[in-house]
């Protein structure tokens, strides 16, 4: 029986701030003057803690899929952490 690979891959993108504005410490840190993220807009949040998103995929996808997977992901990341134009985002 010839069967085709099983299996999921993952990608996960993490962006972490490590001395956050809430942390009190010399080192305060924005996130998003560390990452520049303004092709999703504005965020309604007033602090970003960290960003994540994570993609499960099945084995075998082309490049072009793989590509356009990781684009929604980043699209779901932004939406989920209030940035206000993440759906219109040109990447």
């Amino acid at each position: 029986m010839d069967l085709p690979p099983a299996g999921a891959t993952r990608l996960e993108l993490d962006i972490q701030n490590r001395h956050p504005e809430a942390s009190g410490g010399t080192r305060v840190l924005r996130t998003l003057d560390l990452a520049d993220l303004s092709v999703f807009g504005r965020t309604r949040r007033p602090q970003l803690g960290d960003l994540s998103v994570g993609v499960t995929a099945p084995l075998g996808l082309s490049a072009e899929q793989i590509g356009s997977l990781v684009r929604q992901a980043l699209i779901r990341m932004a939406n989920d952490f209030g940035f206000t134009a993440a759906d219109s985002a040109p990447i």
